[in-house]
């Protein structure tokens, strides 16, 4: 759990703080303040993004999302990044289960 700590931190660095941080019992979610586009180290979020890649991999897989809005006349980006579990297991072993129907 420290990693996710860190990446949280890393994430407060990039933003200079204008993060919140909501934690529940299986997850979290972490949300900064509108910033303009200009004002967003690109650099720093894609290197943070790939640690949190990195704590997940051996169990989901990262999606991220990124938006691009006006708000307010100013351009900003938003990124949703989620981690996913897969819908299978397997690992090409014979792990994998077929899904039956109703029917069978």
């Amino acid at each position: 759990m420290t990693d996710i700590h860190d990446v949280i931190e890393s994430l407060e660095f990039v933003f200079e703080g204008r993060l919140d941080t909501y934690a529940g019992v299986r997850r979290f979610t972490v949300v900064s303040d509108p910033v303009s586009i200009e004002w967003v180290d690109d650099e720093q979020v894609n290197r943070t993004l790939e640690r949190l890649e990195e704590i997940y991999k051996q169990t989901h897989t990262v999606a991220q999302i990124e938006k691009h809005q006006t708000i307010n006349g100013q351009s900003v980006k938003k990124y949703v990044v989620v981690p996913v579990k897969p819908l299978f297991a397997g690992d090409g072993e014979g792990n994998q289960r077929r899904m039956r129907s109703p029917a069978e």
